[in-house]
Order: structure tokens, then C-alpha cells, then sequence
């Protein structure tokens, strides 16, 4: 009976310690566009877990208490061609995944922006002003293959980066 007891008190602890994460890893990393700068917001995911990040403002990122086990983890962010590689996370010490992520301007569809009156005498929902710009055109105007650089200069877009976090938003 003791024997019986001993063993489940040890599974339970056993399980007790998987589940606080003493048998799991670390993933860390830097994203970048091609000329190696630093990417702010990349979405980095383990594919098929809950597991997952974003990369802070100098492009780094971390996923703790990963499970012990080979995962592929992808790294997506709008304007940017996905990236995946394949990893084997340990207990021991930190997996370094990083990713150099190339534009893909041929990934974005067209924009619509509708413009909107907030004035008591025009309806809320009511569109004043409605531009579509077309893939093509957006590939067409850009200098530097991102979508920033093509929407510089249409009427009623600001393009300038984010206040908060400098990110020219991809």
C-alpha cells in the first residue's frame, strides 16, 4: 500500500512540476525586414498551440514556458512575405529562432477608405468620400516595396509612423 501511495504522490508532483513549466523552454529571437532593421509587431506563433508573441520595438521577441518538443514556429506581418522554420525546444537552455523577412507588396488586396462626416445634419453611417486604390497602383507608387511608401501623398492619409512605438506599421 505505501508503495502504491509513494507512486502517486510522486506522479502527482511529477505533473505538478509539468504543468509550473520546470519542463519547458524558452524561445527567443530578432525579426528584421532584408536590411536587417528591426520589425516592431511581428506576430510569431508555435504552428498549432496557443503558444506565441510579438516583437517588441528593436525587433525581439520571447515565447516562455514552451513544452519540451519540436514545434514550427512562423513568423507573419502585413506587407511581409510569412516566414516558418523548424525548431526543438529543451529544457535546458534558450532555442534562438530569427527571421529576415523579405516585402511582398503583391500580397496586399485593393484599399477602400471611405471618408465620414461626424455633423449633426449628415447621418453617421453616411460615406461622404469613397477612393479605391488597386493593388496595382499601390505596387506601381511605391519606393521602397512597402505599403507605407505607395499610400504617401493620397488625400486624407497620414502616413507617418506610430507616436507610440516609432513602427512605420508595415
Amino acid at each position: 500500500m505505501f508503495t502504491f501511495l509513494r507512486g502517486v504522490i510522486l506522479s502527482t508532483c511529477l505533473s505538478l512540476l509539468m504543468t509550473a513549466g520546470v519542463f519547458a523552454g524558452t524561445v527567443i529571437g530578432i525579426a528584421t525586414d532584408e536590411n536587417g532593421l528591426p520589425l516592431s509587431g511581428v506576430n510569431l506563433t508555435l504552428v498549432g498551440t496557443t503558444f506565441g508573441a510579438a516583437s517588441n520595438l528593436d525587433g525581439e521577441f520571447s515565447i516562455l514556458a514552451v513544452p519540451e518538443g519540436s514545434y514550427e514556429i512562423k513568423a507573419t506581418f502585413i506587407g511581409f512575405r510569412s516566414q516558418q522554420k523548424s525548431i526543438t525546444v529543451g529544457a535546458e537552455l534558450p532555442v534562438e529562432v530569427n527571421f529576415s523577412l523579405e516585402v511582398d507588396p503583391l500580397a496586399l488586396k485593393d484599399v477602400i477608405v471611405d471618408v465620414e462626416h461626424t455633423r449633426s445634419h449628415i447621418a453617421i453611417n453616411e460615406p461622404v468620400r469613397r477612393e479605391v486604390i488597386v493593388a496595382q497602383d499601390i505596387k506601381q507608387n511605391t519606393s521602397d516595396g512597402g505599403l507605407l511608401s505607395a499610400l504617401d501623398g493620397q488625400t486624407g492619409l497620414n502616413t507617418r509612423p506610430c507616436a507610440l512605438c516609432g513602427s512605420a506599421g508595415g
